[in-house]
């Protein structure tokens, strides 16, 4: 077996350099091999930061194996789509139903489905209510016409929604 990454060929990082851990796994058909590096010490690690994009509260960070981009919710009310080189760009807009930011308001938490064609999204909507909903995600757009509310719960206070959506 090979291990893969879910996360897109261009968003991963490049191939290791000499001095840096490598974790490999092989099936040669005669059984499972592995081979491991002793990790560097604390203080030999270098790590390099580069801004790709700016998106205003952002809350939550996607992948799919459906599209090459990075997916971001914004607490705002939007979900946008990073592509390299260019500006975030809205691919569901929800800001009138999931209002921001008084208290914990607005997206809370955003995942993709494992094979995604679902997109989740988990909100607190107009009336203070904790919504999860389901969108369709086709030729790299959230159809906002296909919303199917999973989940809604009542709250009545203005903090602690919970929100995170992972699969």
């Amino acid at each position: 077996c090979r291990l893969r990454s879910r996360v897109p060929q261009r968003h991963r990082p490049r191939a290791p350099a000499d001095d840096a851990v490598v974790l490999q796994a092989r099936d040669d058909g005669a059984g499972a091999t592995s081979s491991t590096t002793s990790p560097p010490r604390l203080k030999e690690v270098k790590v390099r930061l580069r801004k790709v994009a700016s998106v205003r509260d952002a809350v939550a960070l996607a992948v799919t194996p459906a599209d090459p981009r990075l997916f971001v919710a914004s607490r705002r009310g939007g979900i946008y789509a990073l592509d390299e080189g260019s500006q975030p760009k809205v691919v569901l807009n929800l800001a009138k139903v999931a209002p921001c930011c008084v208290g914990e308001s607005g997206i809370l938490g955003f995942a993709f489905s494992p094979s995604g064609t679902s997109a989740y999204v988990s909100f607190v909507g107009v009336s203070r209510t904790l919504i999860v909903a389901e969108f369709e995600f086709r030729d790299g757009r959230i159809l906002l016409r296909t919303r199917r509310d999973l989940l809604a719960i009542p709250e009545p206070s203005i903090s602690h929604h919970g929100g995170n959506l992972v699969f």
